[in-house]
This record gives structure tokens, sequence and C-alpha cells, in this order.
């Protein structure tokens, strides 16, 4: 499946990559939902450029 990861944080959005990442395999009491399209939103560019802190995570993060 494809998702934006931050490998590094940057004013730039250098270390925002669009990466292919392999698909869940859900639990007994979880469910995979197909998502078809999302958008970046300014909170995501702000972890990526690093004005807002990821908590608990260090690079590469799926915002």
């Amino acid at each position: 499946m494809d998702a934006y990861e931050v490998r590094e944080t940057d004013a730039d959005y250098e270390g925002l990559v669009r990466t292919e990442r392999e698909r869940p395999t859900p639990a007994d009491d979880e469910v995979v939902v197909r998502i078809r399209a999302c958008s970046l939103n300014y909170r995501d560019l702000a972890i990526a450029s690093s004005e807002l802190a990821y908590p608990g995570a260090d690079p590469p993060v799926v915002p």
C-alpha cells in the first residue's frame, strides 16, 4: 500500500516521501479499512517541517 512517511524533518519537506508499505494483517479483534483517497493537511506538513513535534515517535513515521 502507498503511504507518506516523514523520514526526517526539514523546512523544504525533502524528508516527506511517498513509499510502499506492507498491508497490515488485522488481529482477531481488528479490521483493516480501505482508504481510496486522503490528503496531507497543515498538521502533517508542520510535523514534516519540524514546526510541530510528533510526540512519542522517531522518524520514519506516517503522519
